[in-house]
């Protein structure tokens, strides 16, 4: 059941090495290089490329870029989890109150939330310029305020955006610290029960919305 793999997963806060800069004349994925294509078409500043640190079975290189203003941050990530493909986009914002409204291309990129700290938008099977199109759409017809990202301190921002969260999940009884290193934590039962049973309906839901049903992974 997906509720005992959320309570006995040890889940990292940040699955990102560190970040090396791209040489893209060494990146031999034409999709990737694609969508890298399209954020630089859009000004974005690509800032660097990290593995997946979760384990063996996380075989996903990360691509990071920066909207021209600051308000979106990217991550491209491609590979294999468990030996099933993935090609993913995420673009992030915050608002000035800390909610993360993110926007994906795959169901596979999508977590459920349990925190209140998290929207999210699934726009299947679409590129970058497209989905950077949808992302700004949705955060206008909420009349989202952004935060911008400190200009070159962006995955900083993001890591304590991430760190930020799993602190609230933990004083809502959501989650929980399980070793003395920070970076990781796990899902209390409460917390547990609420992802299993909620992400499972709202994945029916959009799988029927599309028309189609996409592998379940959560990043």
């Amino acid at each position: 059941m997906p509720t005992i793999a959320y309570y006995f997963e040890r889940r990292m806060i940040w699955p990102y090495s560190e970040p090396q800069p791209i040489d893209e004349s060494e990146i031999i994925n034409v999709w990737v290089k694609n969508q890298i294509s399209e954020a630089r078409s859009l000004g974005f500043q690509i800032l660097g490329q990290s593995c997946d640190l979760k384990g063996a079975a996380y075989k996903v290189d990360y691509y990071f870029a920066a909207s021209p203003n600051r308000d979106t941050l990217a991550i491209i990530g491609s590979g294999t989890v468990i030996g099933i493909k993935l090609q993913g986009i995420w673009l992030n914002s915050y608002s000035t109150d800390d909610i993360n409204f993110y926007s994906v291309n795959q169901q596979a990129c999508v977590e459920h939330d349990v925190s209140g700290k998290r929207k999210n938008q699934l726009v299947f099977n679409v590129g970058f310029d497209r989905l950077y199109i949808a992302h700004q759409t949705w955060l206008n017809k909420l009349n989202v305020v952004v935060k911008p990202f400190t200009l070159g301190r962006e995955l900083d921002d993001l890591h304590r955006a991430r760190e930020f969260r799993i602190e609230s999940m933990v004083r809502m009884g959501l989650a929980r610290r399980t070793e003395a290193n920070p970076e990781y934590w796990k899902y209390s039962l409460f917390g547990a029960l609420r992802c299993g049973i909620g992400g499972y309906f709202v994945g029916i839901f959009r799988a029927l919305k599309a028309g189609r049903f996409e592998s379940k992974n959560s990043f």
